[in-house]
């Protein structure tokens, strides 16, 4: 069989180079050399991938060490030449600030300069690792600025996740007489994209194609998903659902992206074919895999149109669409307190490390259980604002740490040895936290921090 792309319609050399359907950074399963050429692979990367991958960036690095390879970073990382540090964005572009941040010299991997809350604690630590406090000179530095949330939600990421859903298919039913993506209902669409890959353009055309995301629609994706894949569900898998109906006339699909966040699309209003419904399902974990295509005999309905869509109509009001932009944000911080949370559920040695760095700011001693608490505290710092949350939360964790006993209490950092009961202790906490005060994972950052500095000679 003779291959063709799908934007292009141009014949596809052997030395076609490697398309993920859904970005590889994203975690997508699928790969092909049969269905997009390779100018339009490296374009349609540059343009819009980078920005679909950046607005979920924070997400996939806090899963990375539970994914098959670490994963790209995206856009939401920002470089400041001046000071020569990183700051790492949030979705929706809030700054991350961790408790301690420690800066290395690039070529003899000696200490440059530590972040901490407090001049007090930057010493602290300095001492814990055995520097000398009067090479060290601190200031005080600002928290870095909050960038425009527009950065996690923009036209690329809109026509990415569109682009991700035709490949997707195009390639799943590569074999197929019912190749739905080949059809002439479907090429005023594919000629959009391409006319918006050529030109760089976010072709405003593409608004009665872009559907918006639609978070009430997750329940019914979800219903959906367990009726007709057979592969067990898991944490964070991407699904897609097209389907074409001869009475409407029509072809819809849905990509709920990372499980959480469902982007509705139109992809014809002129479709002559048979009624068609297909389910496809890319886990992205670890052990996970994709489902490959799975036909449903039901019509899935995407409902109209939202206006959490970067095409929104001229003179619509702005306020409102603020609004919008920061219920995405707050979607996507939820969907990143989550990933917290499975990691901390996995991953013993991460946990480990966490709670040794704030036992470093909290405890002289270091002890493990002044980590575990300061580490919960952190956590929840959001919640806590909420009276009842509050309480709660006092509740549960003084009835946990009370079952300590007074030898484990003095257990320290210092002396090493088995942490695996503070682990299931902290993980039994938030277990219980979860439903009633929520997932861990604050996003609240000071105003201020303290930075050590090494003295210049």
């Amino acid at each position: 069989m003779t291959n063709t792309c799908l934007f292009t319609g141009e014949l596809l050399p052997n030395d076609t180079t490697i398309e993920h359907p859904i970005p590889y950074a994203l975690g997508g399963r699928l790969k092909s050399k049969e269905i997009v050429s390779s100018a339009i692979n490296k374009k349609s990367g540059d343009m819009l991938d980078n920005h679909l991958v950046g607005a979920f960036s924070m997400i996939l690095s806090v899963l990375a060490p539970l994914m098959p390879k670490i994963r790209g970073s995206g856009k939401n990382v920002v470089y400041d030449k001046e000071s020569g540090t990183k700051t790492y964005y949030l979705p929706g572009g809030k700054p991350r600030l961790s408790a301690v941040v420690k800066e290395y010299d690039d070529e003899t991997g000696e200490l440059k300069s530590i972040r901490a809350q407090t001049a007090e604690n930057g010493r602290r630590i300095l001492k814990e690792m055995g520097y000398d406090e009067e090479k060290f000179k601190y200031e005080t530095v600002q928290a870095p600025p909050v960038v425009k949330t527009e950065q996690g939600f923009c036209w690329q990421v809109e026509l990415g996740a569109l682009k991700a859903v035709l490949l997707s298919f195009d390639y799943l039913l590569r074999d197929s007489s019912n190749r739905f993506t080949r059809t002439e209902a479907l090429r005023p669409i594919i000629g959009k994209i391409s006319d918006a890959l050529q030109e760089n353009n976010p072709s405003l055309s593409c608004s009665d194609v872009v559907s918006g995301i639609d978070y009430k629609l997750k329940p019914s994706i979800d219903d959906f998903r367990k009726r007709w894949c057979k592969e067990a569900r898991t944490e964070f898998e991407h699904i897609m659902i097209v389907s074409g109906d001869t009475a409407r006339r029509s072809i819809s699909a849905v990509w709920s992206i990372l499980g959480f966040e469902p982007h509705k699309f139109v992809l014809s209003r002129d479709w002559h074919g048979d009624s068609f419904t297909y389910l496809f399902v890319n886990g992205i974990l670890k052990k996970t895999s994709a489902s490959g295509l799975c036909p449903s005999n039901d019509y899935f309905d995407i409902r109209p149109k939202t206006k959490y869509s970067t095409y929104y109509e001229e003179g619509e009001d702005l306020k409102e669409y603020e609004a919008i932009l920061e219920d995405i944000h707050n979607h996507r911080i939820e969907a990143w307190r989550k990933a917290i949370y499975l990691i901390e559920q996995e991953s013993d040695d991460i946990l480990v490390d966490r709670i040794e760095q704030m036992a470093l700011v909290k405890s002289p001693e270091v002890l493990v259980v002044d980590g575990v608490q300061a580490l919960l505290e952190l956590h929840y710092q959001y919640a806590l604002s909420n009276k009842d949350k509050k309480t709660e939360f006092d509740e549960v964790v003084s009835d946990e740490l009370r079952k300590i006993s007074s030898k484990a209490r003095r257990q320290s950092f210092r002396d090493g040895g088995d942490y695996s009961h503070f682990l299931k202790l902290y993980r039994a906490i938030t277990r219980k936290l979860r439903d009633d005060v929520g997932y861990p994972g604050s996003m609240s950052s000071q105003d201020r921090k303290i930075k050590l500095i090494l003295k210049q000679k």
